[in-house]
């Protein structure tokens, strides 16, 4: 029964835990596998073992209902569904294989020369600097170069951020968080429609291909601008977060730095190791269908329940040494980029997107340090920096 469940009695989405969210990682992980978060009504899971098997098995922890806290099944829901990550087996399974056909690792492979030399170009540029802020100098600044001209969408940067900024927002509570960025949305909402539209496609782009597999027969007539739409909400941000938080481990841990200097093979690595520390998307939601047992907790059916990623990726049970940054680290197992039929799609496209920034990066700086005190952009569910002063001594 519910009032059987330890309480979790702090909002999860109060500014304070949201600003710094370490203690209350902690706090999640010190609690029983399964418990009620008295502010929302919902189930909770943070342990690494809880969460995955929530993520692994959506015959019973369903994302149809959305994989926010609004019930997208009732009326009212304060958030667009996702056609792709809003839809289980055996709708899921059909878009996803149509999607993965867009997505080919060949095509995804043959974006890798247009990414070196955007990183190049841009960290060439910025470098004359020597003091920059990583994040709109650098991070913020190459995805808007580079992803827009894969989609082959209209660059409009400060609308792309807004975007994603109201995104990660929804998946929360329609708080003043949620407010703030709405009302900024609304405020470029022709600009938002027109951009994922047919004709606003440029020619060669993955949205083009996108609408080409659905002029194929791939899905139903009018499903392509909604995943295009979903692209553009979606494909930005948690990579700008994943290379921010990268840069920012790398500064603040001079002995990995070196040993990335002395091994660039350890790129990849070094990333995986900053998503395992800092996902982008903290947290997630799936509802029950059925009356089904969780760690052997007995859960009612078309509840929510709420799963930390964050928490699960620090779980000390599963992760020797669990808030050290140590790029050698096996992150095999990190729920990042979530995982089970759900895993992220857009997972590859991130993956060399930062193997060619972090490559460029490593190969022109010797060394590198905070230059002032960094910041994380006030957000629901999205863990991203505002701001990372760097100080860079190149070769």
């Amino acid at each position: 029964m519910v009032e059987d469940l330890p309480l979790l009695e702090i909002d999860p989405f109060d500014p304070a835990v949201l600003r710094d969210p370490y203690a209350f990682q902690k706090q999640l992980l010190a609690m029983p596998e399964v418990f009620w978060v008295q502010k929302y009504g919902t189930y909770g899971a943070a342990r690494y073992e809880t969460v995955k098997h929530v993520l692994n098995n959506w015959e019973h922890f369903s994302t149809a209902r959305g994989v926010g806290l609004a019930d997208l099944s009732l009326p009212g829901a304060w958030r667009e569904p996702g056609p792709l990550i809003e839809s289980d087996p055996p709708r899921h399974s059909q878009l996803r294989t149509a999607m993965t056909r867009v997505l080919s690792p060949k095509i995804i492979r043959s974006w890798r020369g247009y990414l070196e030399e955007t990183a190049a170009n841009l960290l060439d540029r910025v470098f004359a600097q020597r003091e920059i802020d990583a994040v709109s100098d650098l991070t913020e600044s190459f995805i808007m170069a580079a992803l827009p001209s894969i989609l082959g969408v209209d660059a409009d940067r400060e609308n792309l951020i807004v975007i994603g900024n109201h995104n990660f927002n929804t998946i929360g509570p329609a708080n003043e968080i949620f407010q703030e960025t709405k009302a900024k949305l609304d405020a470029i909402s022709a600009w938002y429609d027109g951009a994922a539209s047919a004709e606003n496609m440029k020619p060669g782009g993955l949205g083009e291909l996108v609408f080409k597999a659905e002029q194929e027969g791939a899905f139903e007539p009018g499903l392509a601008y909604s995943l295009v739409r979903s692209l553009l909400r979606g494909g930005f941000d948690t990579t700008i977060a994943g290379l921010g938080s990268t840069l920012l481990y790398l500064a603040k841990n001079p002995d990995q730095f070196a040993l990335l200097k002395a091994n660039p093979k350890l790129v990849g690595a070094a990333f995986e190791e900053a998503l395992r520390l800092e996902p982008p998307s903290q947290t997630f939601f799936r509802t029950t269908t059925t009356n089904v047992e969780l760690a052997g907790v007995p859960l009612k059916p078309g509840t929510k329940i709420q799963v930390w990623l964050a928490a699960a990726n620090r779980d000390p049970s599963r992760w020797p040494e669990p808030d050290r940054f140590n790029i050698e680290r096996d992150t095999m197992g990190v729920l990042t980029f979530g995982d089970g039929v759900h895993r992220c799609l857009g997972q590859m496209i991130a993956r060399l997107e930062a193997d060619c920034f972090l490559t460029a990066f490593v190969n022109r700086v010797e060394r590198l340090e905070l230059a002032g005190e960094p910041t994380f952009r006030l957000s629901n569910t999205l863990r991203t920096l505002d701001t990372l002063p760097l100080k860079v001594a190149l070769h």
